[in-house]
């Protein structure tokens, strides 16, 4: 990373990288950037549902859902059609709280 001296988000903003701290913190904005673009469907999904899909919070690694089991089917199938568009090994894991 400090050789090419940029990072290039999922997005394709790119970032300057001049020293070791600009390098973690660029390594940290690209993380992010791909996270939110691999999770982006859920919010496309969830926006028209009109309360059948509620985003209850988001965190640093995830987020809290209150939806139907279908709902849920539906969200991780997009998320993993995104994820395979990406190519990003990885799938959607879900903890029921009730």
């Amino acid at each position: 990373v400090r050789k090419i001296g940029y990072l290039t988000t999922a997005q394709g903003r790119v970032i300057q990288i001049r020293n070791n701290k600009e390098a973690r913190s660029a390594l940290a904005q690209q993380a992010q950037s791909y996270e939110m673009e691999l999770l982006y469907p859920l919010i496309t999904y969830a926006r028209p549902q009109r309360g059948e899909v509620k985003i209850l919070a988001w965190q640093h690694d995830g987020f809290t859902l209150d939806c139907s089991d279908e709902a849920m089917d539906i969200i991780k199938k997009k998320i993993a059609q995104r994820a395979k568009s990406l190519k990003i090994f990885t799938f959607l894991e879900v903890e029921k709280l009730i």
